[in-house]
């Protein structure tokens, strides 16, 4: 590897370095369900956010996307040795759709139903701000 290419490597993995990422896929909850909620907590402090979530605590999008920034923050907490989460923030917050599962319902006189469940892609990013 040459002189420039290990530089610019080493430039890319330090800028990526301060930024902690991670993606959820098939979770059973539609996206356009899941989409309002995100809106709210997307670019706010990590305490902030889960306070907003805990608010909302009966809803069953707020228990998943709880779980996943509480995951997070300890994908932070093992890569820096750092406590303090303070200064953490969601950076990157992303919604899509997934694939569907399909089952079938059977009816009376052989008719049959396909039942359609919408799955989701979460993407979340956090930094750290100075």
């Amino acid at each position: 590897m040459g002189k420039r290419k290990r530089e610019r490597a080493l430039k890319i993995k330090k800028k990526n370095n301060k930024k902690y990422i991670s993606i959820f896929k098939k979770i059973l909850i539609s996206p356009k369900k899941i989409r309002n909620l995100i809106n709210l907590i997307k670019g706010k402090y990590v305490l902030n956010a889960i306070e907003i979530l805990k608010n909302y605590v009966s809803f069953k999008k707020s228990r998943i996307l709880l779980k996943i920034i509480l995951y997070i923050i300890s994908i932070y907490k093992n890569r820096t040795k750092d406590n303090n989460i303070n200064n953490l923030y969601i950076y990157r917050l992303e919604v899509n759709k997934s694939k569907y599962i399909r089952k079938l319902k059977y009816l009376s006189k052989g008719n049959i139903n396909l039942i359609k469940r919408k799955l989701s892609i979460i993407k979340i990013e956090i930094k750290v701000k100075k």
